[in-house]
Formats: structure tokens, sequence, C-alpha cells
């Protein structure tokens, strides 16, 4: 809207915007989305990026060469939240937990596609929780977690004692597990 509103004779603000929105909306159909949705959020490369937009460069080697540090860092941190995952399967649904270490929407998908999940529930170190589901509950089981948002994607709180940060890092897994699982269960259809 902005790239057809202030600038709609410009065909490198057009392909800019179509690849942002293809990050944004996940459509994931041009591969420069993914590299310029990371590398933007990386400290110290967002003016770069702003810089090379301005003069009509969407990726660069240095972007990419970024991109490349960011994936095998990616990589790193989905495999230890994939060791770590516990699996609660009670009724309708198979259930993921994982404790976060680092890109929340990639490690649910990553979990999803290799454990054949339901419901993705990453967990991080002070107890927010990030709700990933292929049915349309992860706003319902969020609310029972003082939390909220969309129905594929929502997020909340565990409420963390101590000793559950405590078990948490030890364990990689706590007592409210069970209860999500619960609540999860529990949805109307």
């Amino acid at each position: 809207i902005v790239a057809r509103d202030l600038a709609p004779d410009d065909p490198v603000a057009g392909e800019i915007a179509r690849v942002v929105c293809d990050y944004d909306l996940w459509k994931h159909q041009d591969p420069r989305s993914k590299v310029l949705g990371q590398v933007v959020m990386r400290k110290g490369f967002r003016e770069y990026v702003r810089d090379n937009l301005i003069r009509g460069t969407i990726v660069d080697a240095k972007i990419e060469g970024e991109y490349d540090r960011i994936v095998r860092e990616m990589e790193r941190d989905i495999g230890k939240s994939l060791r770590h995952t516990t699996i609660i399967e009670n009724g309708r649904y198979r259930i993921a937990f994982a404790p976060l270490y680092g890109y929340p929407s990639e490690t649910a998908h990553a979990i999803r596609e290799e454990l054949k999940t339901d419901i993705e529930v990453i967990v991080s170190s002070n107890g927010r929780i990030s709700i990933r589901s292929v049915p349309p509950v992860s706003h319902i089981i969020a609310r029972e977690f003082s939390g909220g948002g969309h129905p594929h994607a929502a997020g909340g709180t565990f409420p963390f004692t101590l000793l559950d940060r405590f078990l948490f890092w030890l364990i990689k897994r706590n007592r409210h597990y069970r209860r999500l699982a619960e609540a999860a269960e529990s949805i109307e259809e």
C-alpha cells in the first residue's frame, strides 16, 4: 500500500514492497525475503539494509554473508530445541514443548515438520511461551496462561517459581506442560 501510494511509478519501490510482504506474510515465494527479514533484525544491520534499499539493492554479499551466519546459528539453536522436546499426546492433539534457544517461529515450524505435531509450545527460561497450532486454538490456550493472540499463533506465560526456573534449566521440562495439554484438550470443537 505504501509503495503504491507514495511511489506508484517506481518499479524499485514495488519490488521492495513485494519482497517485504513475502516475508511478513510467510509466503516464501521470493528467497530474498527470508534473507532480508532475518538480517534486518540483527544489531547494526538495520541501517545498512535501509541504505541498500534506498539505492535499490535488496541483497548484496555482506547481507548474504550475515544471513549464512544466522542460518548456522539458527540450525544449532533449533537442533538444541529439538533434542529437548517433550511430546504429550493424550487425546486429539500431539503437543510439543521445547525450550527456546532462539528463533521461536522457525523452531516451532521445524518441530512441526520433524515431529508431526498439531501444537507447538516454545518455552523461554523466564516462563514466556509462544504457541503455534494447526487447529485454530492457540489464542484460546494462551488465554489460560495470561496471554492471547491469533488462532494459529499466540503467546502467554507459565507462572514460573524459582524452583520451576531451576528445574526447567536443569531438565528442560516443567509441571506446566501437563496443564497446558489439559487446557488444549478441553477446548470444545
